[in-house]
C-alpha cells in the first residue's frame, strides 16, 4: 500500500496557482503533484455506526457529486468488507468506521480529541491495489461533517469524471462556539436550506427563543432540534426578558411565584424539546425594569437591586439545568454594550452591577455575553466582574444598515464586511464605512480572550463571512474569503465579475445614498457633467451582472456550479440586479430633478408606561434628501407630550447631516406660549397620487389648526410653509428652530459654534438679536469641526421670514436655538432652511453672501402642490 507523498507543502492556502480555493482555509495543507480520477464505481463508506452528522455529511457529499458531475456514489455501510476494483471515499470516526480505522493505520494517521482536536478532521489520499481511497477522518461527528465540506471544494474534472488532487490536510477550528443568535422557527424547505447553509460555513450553535407570554414551547422545536443535531448545530433554548414589558405590561418579578414557575416550566420544556443548553437574555429591558427593585418592596428586601433580581430570575433556569445535567448556561446581562458603565441617565452603575453578578455563587459557571472585543475594553469589564466572556457581535451589517439611515433604502451594496458592526466601523462622507488596522488586529487576536462568538445578524453572505472568520481568526483573509463566498454563491469564475460589480455599485451607492448636496462643494464639475460621470460609473456593474447571468446558465448542473442552491444563487443575482435598477432609477431622477416624498408607516411601542409613536418621512430631489421623523408620546391618561430628549414639535431631521438641524426636533410653532408637542400630529403626502412632492404635518391645537408643509427646493434647501387657522384668540406666535451646527455626533466639550450674517460674525455664549432690516439670513457653523475635519458635516442656515416682527439666536457651545416672532394676526409665513452638508464654512458663507436674494425669492415664490385628498 502506497500513501501518495506530497512534494509541495503550503500551510493555510486560500488558493494558489492551479490549486482549488479552499474556504475557509485549512490549518495545514500539503499538495502533491498527482491526481486521482475516480470511477466508474465510487463507494461512499460511512460504517454501520455513523452518527447523524456523519450520515448527513455522506448525504451532502453524494448530492454534491451527483449535481456537479452526474455521478452518484453508492453509500456503503459494511465498512469491514469493501468490494474489489472500486474507488472509495471513506469518512467518519475510526471508532465507528472500520474502513476509516484501517486507512488511518495505513496512512500512519492518529485521530484523537487532541489531534486534530474537537471538530477537527484529516484528509488523506491513498492509492491501493484495489483502488483509490480518499480518507476523511475525525475524532467526532462534527469534524467528519466539516471534512466533507472541505472535500467538496477539492473535486474538479468534467461530467462523469470527478478528479481528486493529491493532497494531505489537517484542520480544526479555533473558536469553540461559532454561533448565530436565532434559528429557524418552522421547518419549511427554505428553513432546511438555511440550516444547510449554516452547516456549510461551520456555524455550530444557535438558539430557539421564547417570550414571557408563551406558556407552551411549540411541538415542532423537537424536529428543529433533530435537524440541528444532524448538521452539528448545538441548539440552545433561550428565555427572553426582551419585550416582556410589551407582552405582559410589566417587568418579570423574581418575587412573583407565577413568574418563577413560568420560567421553570419554559426552561424544562425547552430541554424536553431537545435544547442542549439554556440562555436567559436580560439585554434590552426598559428603564422601568431596571428600577423594579425601587417599586417592588419584596424585591427590594430580597434582592436589593437589578443584579440581585436577575440572579433571582436565573434560579429556576439553573435548577432545570442541574436536574437535566445541562452543562452550558449563558446569560446576556443588561449592560452588554459600549456604555455599560451607566444606564438611564446615571441611575445605574455598571461597575457595581458586574461586581454583584460576579459575587453570586450561582453564576460562577455561567457564560456571559458582551459586545466589547478590544483587549483593553474587555480588561475594564473583567475588572468590574465580567466572567466567562462570550463575544456578542452586533453586525455584520449591510451597507444600508451601516449608513446610519442615509438614503440607501432598497440598495444592498454587495457582501457586507466583517467589520460592519458595533463599535468597529465609522462612516466617512464620500467614502462610506471605514475601519482601522487596529480593528483587524483586535479581531484576529480575539481568541486570546474568548473562544465563544455569537453573531446578531443574518444573510447568506453574512453567515459565510462570519463562518470563515470564526474558523481561524488569526489567519482570516478578507480577499480570499470574499472570493470563496463568490464562488460558493455564484459559481466558479464568478470572483472577478462579482468584484467588478461591487467596485462599480458600492461607491456609487454611497455617493447617491448620501445625497449629492455634498458633491457640489467637492466637485468642480457642473451638475450635468457630474450626472454623466455617474451614469458612466454604473456601466461596469451592468456588464458584470450580464457576465454573472451567463455564468449561472453555463454552470448549472456542471462541476463549476455554485455550492448554493439555485434559489439562493437567484436571490443573490436578483439583489445585484435590484441595486443596478435602483441606481439607474436614481440617475434617471437626476435628469428630471423633481421633488418626491416618501412617508413610512407609524411605529408604535411602549416606553415606561407610555405609548411612543414614531413616523419617518423623506423629501427628495436628486441632489439632496431631507430625512425627517415625527415622534410623540401618549401618557396612560391619553395626553400627548414630547418624547424624552426631544425638542420642539417632535419633528426632527435625520439627514442630509446626522445633526445640523437637530434630529430630535428642529422646528416648533408656539401659539400663546404653548408648543405643538402637546398634540399628536398627522403626517401626509401632498400632491397628485403617484407624484406627491411635499409632506404636510398638521396639529389641531386648542388655539389653532397648524399645518407645516415641507418641500425640497431646487437650491437644495427645505421650504417650511406654515398656515394657521384660529380656533381661539391668538395673542402671540413664535417659530423656533433648533440646531447643532457642523459637528455631527462629535464631543460636546470642544465644539465652537459661530453665527454669521451679512453684517457680522458672533461666537457662542451670546444671545444675538437680529437686525431685520440688514440681517436677512443666518449661517450657523462650528469652527472646530470645519470640513474636512473628521466628523465635520458642514454648516446650516436659515432665512428670516419677510413677516417676522423680531428674531433672535441663542448661540451656545452646543445647541443653537432661534426664536422668530410674528404679529398675532399672522395666518401664513414661510421659513427657508439649508443643510449645507459637506461644505466648508467659508463656502457656505460665500454662497449666502452671493445668493441670498435669489434664495429668498425662491422661498417666496415656490408653488405648493395641490392636496392629494
Amino acid at each position: 500500500m502506497n500513501c501518495l507523498l506530497a512534494i509541495m507543502a503550503v500551510a493555510g492556502v486560500w488558493g494558489g496557482p492551479l490549486r482549488p480555493l479552499l474556504c475557509p482555509p485549512p490549518r495545514e495543507v500539503h499538495w502533491g503533484t498527482g491526481e486521482v480520477r475516480l470511477g466508474p464505481r465510487i463507494l461512499l463508506v460511512v460504517g454501520e455506526r455513523a452518527a447523524p452528522p456523519e450520515q448527513y455529511a455522506a448525504e451532502q457529499l453524494a448530492a454534491d457529486l451527483e449535481r456537479r458531475f452526474g455521478v452518484r456514489p453508492e453509500v456503503w455501510r459494511k465498512a469491514d468488507r469493501l468490494p474489489a476494483d472500486t474507488d472509495a471515499i471513506v469518512l467518519g470516526r475510526p471508532v465507528a468506521n472500520a474502513a476509516a480505522a484501517a486507512l488511518c493505520r495505513a496512512a500512519q494517521v492518529t485521530v484523537t480529541a487532541q489531534a486534530p482536536g474537537p471538530e477537527g478532521y484529516v484528509i488523506r489520499t491513498l492509492q491501493l491495489p484495489e483502488g483509490a481511497r480518499i480518507l476523511i477522518a475525525a475524532a467526532d461527528a462534527s469534524g467528519t461533517l466539516y471534512g466533507a465540506f472541505t472535500a467538496m471544494q477539492l473535486f474538479s474534472g468534467a461530467k462523469g469524471a470527478p478528479v481528486w488532487p493529491e493532497v494531505s490536510i489537517d484542520d480544526a477550528p479555533v473558536m469553540r462556539t461559532r454561533a448565530q443568535t436565532g434559528i429557524v422557527r418552522k421547518l419549511t424547505p427554505e428553513a432546511r436550506e438555511r440550516l444547510d447553509w449554516w452547516a456549510r460555513w461551520r456555524l455550530n450553535a444557535g438558539y430557539y427563543e421564547i417570550y414571557s407570554d408563551q406558556r407552551e414551547v411549540p411541538a415542532e422545536v423537537k424536529e428543529i432540534a433533530r435537524e440541528c443535531e444532524r448538521r452539528g448545530i448545538f441548539l440552545w433554548g433561550c428565555l427572553s426578558n426582551w419585550r416582556t414589558n410589551d407582552r405582559l405590561g410589566r417587568p418579570l418579578c423574581p418575587s412573583n411565584s407565577d413568574d418563577i414557575k413560568l420560567l421553570r416550566d419554559q426552561a424544562q420544556q425547552l430541554v424536553d424539546h431537545g435544547c442542549r443548553g439554556l440562555i436567559f437574555l436580560f439585554d434590552d429591558i426598559p428603564a422601568v425594569a431596571t428600577r423594579h427593585a425601587e417599586s417592588c418592596a419584596e424585591c427590594k428586601r430580597r434582592f436589593g437591586d437589578l443584579a440581585g433580581m436577575q440572579v433571582g430570575l436565573m434560579q429556576p433556569v439553573l435548577e432545570v439545568a442541574r436536574r437535566n445535567k445541562i452543562e452550558r448556561v449563558m446569560m446576556c446581562p443588561t449592560a452588554y454594550y459600549a456604555g455599560w458603565q451607566t444606564r438611564n441617565a446615571g441611575g445605574f452603575s455598571g461597575v457595581e452591577y458586574y461586581r454583584k453578578l460576579a459575587a453570586a455563587p450561582e453564576l460562577q459557571d455561567v457564560l456571559m455575553y458582551h459586545c466589547q472585543f478590544r483587549a483593553e475594553r474587555i480588561k475594564e469589564v473583567e475588572a468590574a466582574g465580567l466572567r466567562h466572556y462570550v463575544w456578542w457581535n452586533n453586525g455584520v451589517y449591510s451597507l444600508q444598515r451601516q449608513s446610519r439611515n442615509r438614503g440607501l433604502k432598497g440598495v444592498w451594496g454587495g457582501f457586507p464586511e466583517l467589520q460592519w458592526g458595533w463599535y468597529m466601523a465609522g462612516w466617512k462622507t464620500g467614502e462610506g464605512p471605514q475601519w482601522t488596522e487596529e480593528v483587524d488586529r483586535e479581531l484576529r487576536s480575539l481568541p486570546d480572550r474568548t473562544r465563544e462568538a455569537w453573531l446578531c445578524s443574518s444573510g447568506d453572505s453574512v453567515l459565510a463571512t462570519w463562518g470563515t472568520w470564526c474558523w481561524d481568526p488569526a489567519r482570516w483573509d478578507r480577499k480570499g474569503a470574499r472570493r470563496g463566498i463568490a464562488r460558493a454563491l455564484l459559481g466558479e469564475g464568478a470572483e472577478a465579475p462579482y468584484q467588478q460589480w461591487e467596485d462599480s455599485v458600492r461607491p456609487l451607492a454611497i455617493r447617491l445614498g448620501e445625497g449629492l448636496s455634498a458633491e457640489r462643494w467637492r466637485q468642480a464639475a457642473g451638475r450635468e457633467e457630474l450626472l454623466a460621470q455617474l451614469e458612466e460609473q454604473l456601466r461596469p456593474a451592468e456588464q458584470a451582472l450580464a457576465r454573472l447571468r451567463s455564468l449561472e446558465e453555463r454552470c448549472l448542473g456542471t462541476p463549476q456550479a455554485p455550492f448554493a442552491t439555485p434559489a439562493m444563487t437567484a436571490r443573490v443575482l436578483n439583489r445585484m440586479a435590484g441595486d443596478v435598477t435602483a441606481l439607474k432609477q436614481k440617475l434617471a431622477e437626476g435628469r428630471e430633478d423633481r421633488p418626491r416624498v416618501q412617508i413610512d408607516r407609524i411605529r408604535e411601542r411602549r416606553v415606561e408606561g407610555r405609548r411612543s409613536y414614531e413616523q419617518r418621512f423623506y423629501l427628495r430631489r436628486f441632489w439632496t434628501e431631507y430625512a425627517l421623523r415625527y415622534c410623540v408620546d401618549e401618557t396612560p391618561e391619553g395626553k400627548f407630550q414630547r418624547t424624552k430628549w426631544h425638542f420642539g414639535s417632535g419633528v426632527g431631521m435625520l439627514g442630509p447631516s446626522h445633526r445640523n438641524w437637530y434630529d430630535a426636533g428642529f422646528v416648533d410653532v408656539q401659539i400663546n406660549g404653548r408648543s405643538l408637542d402637546g398634540w399628536r400630529a398627522r403626517v401626509r403626502a401632498v400632491g397628485p397620487k403617484g407624484r406627491e412632492e411635499a409632506a404636510q404635518v398638521t396639529w389641531d391645537t386648542d388655539a389653532a389648526k397648524v399645518a407645516l408643509t415641507l418641500m425640497p427646493l431646487p437650491s437644495d434647501g427645505l421650504l417650511v410653509d406654515v398656515a394657521l387657522e384660529p380656533r381661539a384668540e391668538i395673542n402671540s406666535i413664535v417659530a423656533q428652530l433648533f440646531a447643532i451646527p457642523g459637528a455631527g455626533s462629535n464631543e460636546i466639550s470642544d465644539q465652537d459654534k459661530w453665527l454669521a450674517t451679512a453684517q457680522r460674525t458672533v461666537q457662542h455664549t451670546a444671545n444675538v438679536k437680529l437686525d431685520l432690516a440688514t440681517e436677512k439670513w443666518v449661517l450657523l457653523y462650528d469652527r472646530k469641526y470645519d470640513v474636512p475635519f473628521d466628523g465635520a458635516e458642514g454648516p446650516c442656515a436659515f432665512l428670516v421670514p419677510d413677516k417676522a416682527q423680531s428674531a433672535a439666536v441663542n448661540l451656545t457651545s452646543y445647541v443653537v436655538t432661534a426664536a422668530i416672532s410674528f404679529a398675532p394676526d399672522t395666518r401664513h409665513f414661510r421659513l427657508g432652511l439649508w443643510d449645507l452638508h459637506g461644505a466648508r464654512n467659508a463656502q457656505g458663507l460665500e454662497y449666502f453672501k452671493a445668493n441670498a436674494a435669489k434664495l429668498a425669492a425662491e422661498v417666496r415664490n415656490q408653488e405648493l402642490p395641490t392636496s392629494s385628498d
